[in-house]
């Protein structure tokens, strides 16, 4: 097995992040252009094999890092499958949505994190939505949503993201900025068998920032009284998901793509934070 040790931070880091402990670049890289939708990253091959694996105390989850598509994965190989995948490459408004740091998690073989994938193409108010950073779980600004065109992530690529790994862990950090001089972090830490965290801060002069979840709106959702439970009722799969803040939970029309043109609706969690608070949400897998 090999091991990839952790890197230092990005050198000279902005201000405002040293008000997230723990949040911080681990690889100063730049990755190129990307092309294509999300929807495929919801089905797997039989099987994944990798010299890169974390390990749990009775599995191996082999870790695929396909920079070129702007794409990383970890799953095992039981035959009900754990599998993370999170994206991070540059997009044009015609071949990739605004989803940079959204995941996709499958766990004991039930999605819960989802993405909404292939809709539609022309240029209509609809596709704007669908691509817009609004219908993924992912880190934005507000009260207007980041657009395609409103982020500085030209197709030859010019934000940072950087992975390490441990023995049972996978770290994934990635920042961003939009044309208005936000800057965005979003850290994720996945531990097969144990938890999924995602922190995010933002910085923005001119307003507050959206901290974003979207589930499968199949999913059974009580709540706790310290967040949610969240239940897969064919699979019996569950977890519990916390946060730092109080979060806003509500049903969206824009969710997981099982067919070209076919949307189900999405369970979608939010924060809505004041420039330089850290949000933290936490998966804890039952």
């Amino acid at each position: 097995m090999r091991k990839a040790p952790r890197q230092p931070p990005l050198p000279n880091p902005p201000k405002w992040a040293k008000l997230s402990p723990g949040v911080s670049l681990t690889l100063d890289k730049s990755w190129g252009a990307t092309s294509g939708d999300t929807s495929s990253r919801s089905r797997w091959a039989d099987s994944v094999t990798s010299d890169l694996v974390v390990k749990t105390d009775n599995d191996e989850h082999f870790i695929k890092d396909i920079s070129d598509d702007g794409l990383l994965i970890v799953r095992n190989n039981r035959e009900k499958p754990d599998y993370f995948a999170a994206t991070f490459g540059g997009h044009s408004y015609v071949h990739k949505h605004a989803d940079v740091g959204q995941m996709i998690f499958w766990y004991k073989g039930a999605q819960f994190l989802a993405d909404p994938g292939k809709y539609i193409y022309g240029k209509s108010a609809e596709r704007d939505r669908v691509v817009s950073a609004i219908s993924h779980g992912v880190i934005d600004s507000h009260p207007e949503t980041l657009h395609p065109t409103d982020i500085q992530l030209p197709r030859s690529g010019s934000y940072k993201t950087g992975v390490s790994v441990l023995e049972d862990e996978v770290s994934i950090s990635l920042n961003f900025s939009d044309k208005s001089g936000g800057a965005y972090i979003r850290h994720i830490e996945y531990a097969p068998s144990r938890f999924l965290r995602i922190r995010d801060i933002a910085h923005r002069k001119q307003g507050k920032y959206v901290s974003r979840l979207k589930f499968n709106g199949s999913l059974s959702v009580e709540e706790l009284v310290e967040g949610y439970q969240l239940s897969d009722l064919n699979s019996g799969a569950s977890l519990t998901l916390s946060c730092s803040a109080a979060a806003i939970a509500s049903t969206c029309p824009f969710g997981l793509s099982l067919a070209y043109g076919e949307i189900e609706p999405a369970w979608v969690f939010e924060v809505i934070a004041e420039s330089g608070k850290l949000i933290e949400w936490k998966l804890t897998l039952d």
